[in-house]
């Protein structure tokens, strides 16, 4: 009934908090997931490309970027997001599911 509708409250307050934080990776995360989730894909990407502008090395930003990628079919884009996580991914859970993931497009590491 009002699908979409907690979401995007959720993505009203964290555009507050980005208006007192515009560096906060973490907020940036977390509303592209939002995007993602309601199917704003280009919004959720540049959502994540602030957040790696910030932090380049957190795996996290660059797997959920790539998710959004393979959703419109960048296939080529969620590959090289890919293997940019797996090269900076330090646990070995995280390097597996990478691995897997990059395996589902049929990309090596």
């Amino acid at each position: 009934l009002n699908e979409g509708r907690f979401e995007q409250l959720a993505i009203a307050e964290y555009g507050k908090v980005l208006q007192i934080a515009p560096r906060s990776a973490g907020a940036l995360s977390n509303r592209g997931l939002l995007y993602h989730t309601l199917r704003k894909y280009d919004l959720a990407i540049a959502d994540f490309t602030q957040a790696i502008a910030i932090n380049p090395a957190n795996p996290a930003f660059l797997r959920n970027r790539a998710l959004s990628y393979r959703m419109i079919r960048r296939f080529d884009l969620a590959i090289a997001d890919y293997r940019s996580a797996l090269a900076v991914t330090q646990d070995a859970e995280g390097r597996k599911l990478t691995e897997e993931l990059l395996a589902q497009l049929g990309a090596g590491a």
